[in-house]
């Protein structure tokens, strides 16, 4: 593993802990985060502006986690598969579903996440 994995897999533990701040401070000031693949997601420009942007996805669900499966690294980029559970706020409704995000990382930072709701599709981004 390389500094860059170990910085994407300790986000994923400070998420999971709810320290978003401490999460912020391992990304670049300026990270390109686009979730615009999501209903509620959209894409922003800076470590506060994502992190705002997590947690207006958490006021969605009653219950949400999000559990990491497999890190890939590739050159200068970090695709993780996730396994997403949650219930939704408005009528608990569960949901389980597998999502990939592709992070970009410059010097072992950080500096664009991109989120695919079909792992495959990120796999292919990869690739190329």
């Amino acid at each position: 593993m390389t500094r860059g994995v170990d910085t994407v897999r300790r986000m994923y533990e400070l998420f999971a802990a709810g320290d978003h701040d401490a999460a912020a401070e391992l990304v670049d000031a300026e990270i390109d985060w686009d979730t615009s693949a999501a209903p509620t997601g959209g894409r922003v420009a800076g470590s506060q502006a994502a992190m705002r942007d997590y947690q207006a996805m958490l006021e969605v669900w009653e219950a949400y986690e999000s559990v990491p499966e497999r890190f890939v690294e590739s050159g200068d980029h970090v695709l993780v598969v996730v396994r997403n559970r949650g219930r939704g706020a408005e009528g608990g409704v569960p949901i389980e579903a597998r999502r990939a995000h592709l992070w970009r990382l410059r010097d072992g930072v950080p500096v664009a996440m991109r989120l695919y709701l079909d792992p495959d599709e990120a796999f292919e981004a990869l690739e190329t």
